[in-house]
């Protein structure tokens, strides 16, 4: 082995023992990981992760949660965006290519506004936590019958109580309304994951661990915005 070999392989270990040691240190304090956010953010970014037709899972719901102003701005998910190193051109399609960071980096570029912290809801989380509610209400804009691959559901236009596998298929069928039903869709939704973030049971932070949410927020953080989105439910 050479000497330039044995220095670089010794400069990668102990680079490793350095960054493995920062981490036991913050997990031990509680201090925040260098690319979480250590301030409670009073805007930020909720998103649901969901299947589309062809099974992949991208943004389906894009909220823009301010606390401050207690405002939720609905963002549609087909927003014209570049996805670099894809032929994709829509928000919601950035998710596979770097989760909830890559969805609030690109809806940066297209908005021109800095980037936010972000909290994005898995696909199973979303399902257990909305069925473990029981009680997250949509307004649908319009009559839908939509196949989400094993079953037909047929929803009529209205307020309805939801199932986490029939808040699925909801937002499976959004492409088929009309853009003035999308938007009435996209806004009622808004206020839907804003309850399912509100009320999840045991916490945000236990779903970040178990892997049913994604987020560079600490616990903290997270504990504070849960109930600053409990003014939302409805």
């Amino acid at each position: 082995m050479t000497g330039t070999l044995r220095t670089a392989l010794v400069a990668a270990l102990v680079v490793v023992i350095v960054a493995g040691a920062a981490v036991a240190y913050c997990a031990v304090t509680d201090t925040p990981l260098p690319w979480q956010s250590a301030e409670t953010p009073t805007r930020f970014l909720l998103i649901a992760g969901s299947p589309d037709d062809t099974g992949a899972v991208i943004a389906q719901v894009i909220v823009i949660v301010d606390t401050a102003e207690q405002t939720l701005t609905a963002i549609a998910p087909d927003t014209p965006a570049t996805i670099p190193g894809t032929s994709y051109s829509e928000l919601k399609d950035a998710l596979p290519f770097g989760g909830g960071a890559a969805v609030a980096r690109t809806y940066a570029e297209v908005s021109g506004a800095p980037v936010l912290p972000y909290i994005t809801i898995r696909p199973g989380g979303l399902v257990r936590a909305v069925d473990g509610l029981a009680t997250i209400r949509v307004t649908l804009p319009a009559g839908m019958d939509v196949f989400d691959g094993d079953r037909l559901y047929s929803f009529p236009a209205g307020p309805r109580t939801v199932s986490g596998v029939e808040f699925a298929a909801v937002v499976k069928g959004r492409p088929y309304l009309t853009s003035r039903q999308q938007k009435q869709l996209d806004d009622s939704l808004a206020e839907a994951l804003a309850c399912v973030a509100a009320g999840w049971p045991g916490g945000m932070q236990a779903a970040v661990e178990s892997g049913e949410i994604d987020t560079g927020l600490t616990a903290e953080s997270l504990g504070v915005l849960k109930g600053e989105l409990a003014r939302f439910a409805r």
